[in-house]
Protein backbone atom coordinates (compact mmCIF):
# COMPACT_ATOMS: atom_id res chain seq x y z
CA UNK A 1 0.00 0.00 0.00
CA UNK A 2 3.05 2.43 -0.20
CA UNK A 3 2.09 3.75 -3.32
CA UNK A 4 -1.14 5.16 -2.00
CA UNK A 5 0.05 6.06 1.62
CA UNK A 6 2.63 8.15 0.16
CA UNK A 7 0.96 10.04 -2.40
CA UNK A 8 -0.27 13.03 0.16
CA UNK A 9 3.19 13.86 0.66
CA UNK A 10 4.68 12.97 -2.30
CA UNK A 11 2.82 14.61 -4.67
CA UNK A 12 1.40 17.98 -2.07
CA UNK A 13 5.31 18.31 -1.30
CA UNK A 14 6.65 17.61 -4.72
CA UNK A 15 8.62 15.23 -3.79
CA UNK A 16 11.15 14.06 -6.63
CA UNK A 17 14.20 12.22 -7.17
CA UNK A 18 15.83 11.35 -3.83
CA UNK A 19 19.52 12.01 -3.32
CA UNK A 20 19.94 9.92 -0.88
CA UNK A 21 17.89 6.66 0.85
CA UNK A 22 18.59 4.36 3.49
CA UNK A 23 16.88 1.61 4.91
CA UNK A 24 16.75 -0.55 7.59
CA UNK A 25 15.03 -4.10 7.91
CA UNK A 26 14.58 -7.45 9.24
CA UNK A 27 12.96 -10.77 8.32
CA UNK A 28 13.97 -11.72 4.87
CA UNK A 29 13.03 -14.87 3.73
CA UNK A 30 14.60 -13.99 0.33
CA UNK A 31 11.53 -14.57 -1.44
CA UNK A 32 9.54 -11.33 -0.65
CA UNK A 33 9.21 -8.15 0.95
CA UNK A 34 10.78 -8.14 4.83
CA UNK A 35 8.74 -8.28 7.86
CA UNK A 36 9.64 -4.85 8.96
CA UNK A 37 11.56 -1.95 7.51
CA UNK A 38 12.02 1.87 8.19
CA UNK A 39 13.39 3.65 4.79
CA UNK A 40 15.04 7.29 4.94
CA UNK A 41 14.55 9.43 2.14
CA UNK A 42 16.46 12.55 1.78
CA UNK A 43 14.60 14.90 -0.95
CA UNK A 44 16.47 17.88 -2.10
CA UNK A 45 15.25 21.91 -1.74
CA UNK A 46 13.03 23.18 -5.04
CA UNK A 47 11.73 26.30 -6.34
CA UNK A 48 8.49 26.48 -3.27
CA UNK A 49 10.38 24.65 -0.10
CA UNK A 50 13.44 23.68 1.36
CA UNK A 51 14.81 20.06 1.40
CA UNK A 52 12.90 17.12 3.23
CA UNK A 53 14.04 14.13 4.78
CA UNK A 54 10.69 11.56 4.55
CA UNK A 55 10.65 8.70 6.61
CA UNK A 56 9.05 5.13 5.33
CA UNK A 57 7.60 2.94 8.32
CA UNK A 58 6.36 -0.39 8.26
CA UNK A 59 5.97 -3.77 9.96
CA UNK A 60 4.97 -2.19 13.27
CA UNK A 61 8.05 -0.03 13.27
CA UNK A 62 6.27 3.74 14.46
CA UNK A 63 7.98 7.09 14.67
CA UNK A 64 8.95 8.20 18.43
CA UNK A 65 5.65 8.71 20.32
CA UNK A 66 6.76 12.53 20.75
CA UNK A 67 6.51 12.74 17.01
CA UNK A 68 3.33 10.85 16.42
CA UNK A 69 1.59 12.62 19.26
CA UNK A 70 -1.62 10.86 18.72
CA UNK A 71 -3.44 9.38 21.14
CA UNK A 72 -3.90 5.42 19.01
CA UNK A 73 -2.16 5.66 15.46
CA UNK A 74 -4.00 4.01 12.66
CA UNK A 75 -2.20 0.61 11.24
CA UNK A 76 -1.72 2.91 7.73
CA UNK A 77 -1.21 6.33 7.42
CA UNK A 78 0.77 9.32 6.96
CA UNK A 79 1.69 12.36 8.95
CA UNK A 80 3.40 15.19 7.56
CA UNK A 81 5.84 17.06 10.07
CA UNK A 82 6.18 20.84 9.26
CA UNK A 83 7.71 24.05 10.91
CA UNK A 84 4.06 25.63 11.51
CA UNK A 85 2.43 21.76 12.73
CA UNK A 86 1.62 18.57 11.85
CA UNK A 87 -1.00 16.83 9.60
CA UNK A 88 -1.99 13.39 10.56
CA UNK A 89 -4.46 11.11 8.01
CA UNK A 90 -5.00 7.70 8.84
CA UNK A 91 -5.78 4.99 6.41
CA UNK A 92 -3.62 4.70 2.71
CA UNK A 93 -5.62 7.13 0.16
CA UNK A 94 -4.97 10.46 2.55
CA UNK A 95 -8.58 11.09 3.82
CA UNK A 96 -9.89 12.13 7.16
CA UNK A 97 -6.79 14.39 7.58
CA UNK A 98 -6.61 16.55 10.71
CA UNK A 99 -4.26 18.73 12.59
CA UNK A 100 -2.67 17.31 15.66
CA UNK A 101 -1.64 19.30 18.42
CA UNK A 102 -0.58 23.58 18.41
CA UNK A 103 -0.31 24.58 15.39
CA UNK A 104 -0.24 27.67 13.28
CA UNK A 105 -1.66 26.45 10.14
CA UNK A 106 -4.29 28.24 9.23
CA UNK A 107 -8.25 26.40 9.04
CA UNK A 108 -8.90 25.51 5.18
CA UNK A 109 -12.03 23.88 3.20
CA UNK A 110 -11.44 20.93 3.28
CA UNK A 111 -11.23 18.92 -0.36
CA UNK A 112 -14.42 18.21 -2.38
CA UNK A 113 -14.64 15.80 -4.93
CA UNK A 114 -18.23 15.77 -5.83
CA UNK A 115 -17.92 19.76 -6.60
CA UNK A 116 -14.58 20.05 -7.99
CA UNK A 117 -15.81 17.38 -10.31
CA UNK A 118 -18.89 19.48 -11.26
CA UNK A 119 -17.77 22.70 -11.33
CA UNK A 120 -14.58 21.38 -13.81
CA UNK A 121 -14.64 22.97 -16.90
CA UNK A 122 -11.87 20.85 -18.56
CA UNK A 123 -11.21 17.17 -19.08
CA UNK A 124 -10.59 15.69 -15.89
CA UNK A 125 -7.22 13.92 -15.31
CA UNK A 126 -6.90 10.77 -13.28
CA UNK A 127 -4.75 10.46 -10.39
CA UNK A 128 -3.34 7.27 -11.30
CA UNK A 129 -1.84 8.67 -14.90
CA UNK A 130 2.14 8.17 -15.29
CA UNK A 131 3.15 11.25 -14.78
CA UNK A 132 1.55 11.20 -11.42
CA UNK A 133 2.77 8.07 -10.82
CA UNK A 134 6.24 6.90 -11.84
CA UNK A 135 7.97 9.27 -9.95
CA UNK A 136 6.76 7.75 -6.59
CA UNK A 137 7.89 5.02 -8.02
CA UNK A 138 11.18 5.53 -9.07
CA UNK A 139 11.84 7.09 -5.68
CA UNK A 140 10.83 3.63 -4.02
CA UNK A 141 12.79 1.80 -6.61
CA UNK A 142 16.44 4.30 -5.65
CA UNK A 143 19.01 1.90 -6.06
CA UNK A 144 17.19 -1.00 -5.69
CA UNK A 145 19.13 -4.16 -6.77
CA UNK A 146 17.53 -7.68 -6.24
CA UNK A 147 19.54 -10.29 -5.03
Amino acid sequence: MACHTVNLPFNALDLRNPTSVIAKSGGHNKDSYPKWSVITYEFPANAHRPGITMTWYDGGQMPSDDILNVEKPSDSGSLIVGDRGKLYTPGDYGGGGRILGQSTIPEFPMYNRQATLRNSSGPLKAASRPQATSPITRAANRNYSPR
